[in-house]
C-alpha cells in the first residue's frame, strides 16, 4: 500500500520535503492498482472502462463469475465475501485504491470494512444508513471515502456544485433523473441497469426536501407528483425521492430543494397499487419466500426478456433568485451496455481516474462529488467523448 505509506509519510514532511512528496504521489497514482468489489452491471461496467485505459485491477466479488471477467479483461481476481473483513485483508493486499459497487443494502458495511483497513475508496451504493461512522474511521485511518458516485446521487451532485460556482450561490434547485424504458412498455416502462431491490427502494425510503429553508420528509408514493417535459424524450412524470442527503448540508440557506425520480406517465398509479397489495413490504409469503423480493426478480426477469431499449434521463434546473442554469442529459444504450449501465458506470469512472490522475484535492474523511465541482469541466468533457453530452443553458425568469 504505497499511497498509504506515503500518506503517513506526508503527516510527518517538512517543507523541503512536500515537493518531492507530491510528485512521487502523483506518479503512484497513475500506476496505482485498482481494486473493484462488485462486479454486476455497474462494477462490470467500470472493469471494462478502466482496463481499456491500460489501469492495472483486482476484480473481487462473492460469485464465481468475477473468474470469467478477470479472464476476459487479463486482470487478478478474487472470489471473496466483501462482508468479511478478514477475507477483505487478505483479497485488497497491495492494492492503492478500492471502488465498491455494491447493492446499497450492502454498501455501508462493505465500505466501513474497506475504511478500516486504511484504503481510500470511492463508492457507488447509495447506502441508506448515515455515514458519519465511515467519515471518523477515514479520518482516525487516514484515507478519503467519496461515497454517492453513481448518475442521481453522484453526477447530479456534481452539477448542482457546478451551478452554485457559476452562479455564485444558489436559492433552489430541482433534480430530476430516471431510467427508464425508451418507450413506454406497460406495466413498469423501465430496463433495470442496477440490483432491483435498489429499484425497488425508491418508492419505500422516506424523501427529504427542502421547503421555505426547512427539511421536510414524505413518502414517494404518497407525497406530491407532476408532470416535466424533457427535450428530446417527450413528457414525463415525476415523485419525490431521498437523493438529496450529501446536498442538505452542503448548501445550506436553500429556499427549495428537491429530487425527482421519472418515470413515463401512469407509473405512479400502478406503483401506488402495488404498494397497497403490500409487494413492495420486506414481508414473508407462503412459501417463505419475502414479497419485495419476487417483485424485484419479476421486475429484473421482465427487463432481462424484453428487447426495448433504456434511456437515462436527467434535468437539473438550479437558480439564484432569477438566474438559472438548466442541465439536460439523455443517455441511451450501446450493444454492450444498457444506458444506466453507461451513466452510472462511467460517472464511477471518471472520479477514479481524476484521483488516479491527482487531481482529486480534499482532506481525509468522507466527502461527496458535489465538493468536486472543480473538476466538472472534466468530467463534462469525458462525457461529451464518450457519447453522453450535457446540456448547459443559462436562462432568466
Amino acid at each position: 500500500m504505497l499511497l498509504t505509506l506515503l500518506h503517513i509519510a506526508y503527516s510527518n514532511a517538512t517543507n523541503d520535503d512536500l515537493k518531492i512528496y507530491k510528485e512521487i504521489n502523483f506518479k503512484l497514482r497513475l500506476m496505482g492498482r485498482v481494486a473493484i468489489v462488485g462486479v454486476g452491471r455497474v462494477g462490470s461496467f467500470v472493469a471494462h472502462y478502466l482496463r481499456g485505459r491500460g489501469y492495472d485491477l483486482r476484480l473481487l466479488d462473492v460469485s464465481e463469475r468475477v473468474r470469467d471477467l478477470a479472464e476476459k479483461l487479463g486482470s487478478e481476481y478474487r472470489v471473496v465475501n466483501a462482508l468479511s473483513i478478514n477475507d477483505l485483508r487478505t483479497a485488497l493486499s497491495g492494492v492503492d485504491l478500492v471502488v465498491t459497487a455494491m447493492p446499497g443494502s450492502l454498501g455501508h458495511e462493505v465500505v466501513k470494512n474497506v475504511v478500516a483497513l486504511g484504503y481510500n475508496v470511492i463508492d457507488v451504493s447509495f447506502f441508506p444508513e448515515d455515514p458519519g461512522d465511515i467519515d471518523e474511521l477515514a479520518r482516525k485511518n487516514k484515507v478519503l471515502a467519496i461515497l454517492d458516485c453513481g448518475i442521481g446521487p453522484g453526477f447530479t451532485n456534481l452539477l448542482v456544485g457546478r451551478a452554485y460556482e457559476k452562479l455564485g450561490g444558489l436559492t433552489e434547485y430541482r433534480i430530476y433523473i430516471g431510467g427508464i424504458s425508451e418507450v413506454y412498455d406497460p406495466p413498469f416502462g423501465v430496463m433495470l441497469g442496477f440490483n432491483p431491490l435498489d429499484f425497488i427502494d425508491e418508492y419505500r425510503r422516506p424523501a427529504r426536501y427542502i421547503e421555505n429553508g426547512e427539511i421536510r420528509v414524505v413518502d414517494p408514493l404518497s407525497g406530491p407528483t407532476g408532470r416535466v417535459f424533457i427535450d428530446g424524450v417527450g413528457e414525463l412524470e415525476f415523485f419525490y425521492t431521498d437523493g438529496l442527503r450529501s446536498l442538505i448540508k452542503s448548501f445550506p440557506n436553500i429556499r427549495f430543494a428537491a429530487e425527482y425520480t421519472l418515470r413515463w406517465p401512469g407509473h405512479i398509479e400502478f406503483m401506488r397499487g402495488l404498494k397497497k397489495l403490500g409487494l413492495l413490504d420486506h414481508n414473508k409469503l407462503s412459501g417463505g419466500v419475502y414479497a419485495d423480493e419476487c417483485l424485484a426478480s419479476a421486475i429484473a426477469s421482465a427487463a432481462a426478456k424484453s428487447d426495448i431499449r433504456d434511456i437515462t434521463v436527467l434535468r437539473i434546473d438550479a437558480c439564484k433568485d432569477t438566474n438559472c442554469l438548466v442541465y439536460t442529459q439523455v443517455v441511451k444504450p450501446t450493444s454492450e451496455w444498457r444506458a444506466m449501465e453507461r451513466a452510472t458506470g462511467s460517472f464511477l469512472s471518471y472520479i477514479t481516474i481524476e484521483f488516479l490522475q491527482g487531481r482529486v484535492k480534499m482532506d481525509y474523511g468522507v466527502a461527496y462529488p458535489e465538493r468536486l465541482a472543480y473538476l466538472s469541466d472534466d468530467i463534462l468533457s469525458m462525457y461529451e467523448k464518450d457519447g453522453m453530452p450535457i446540456s448547459e443553458k443559462y436562462i432568466g425568469r
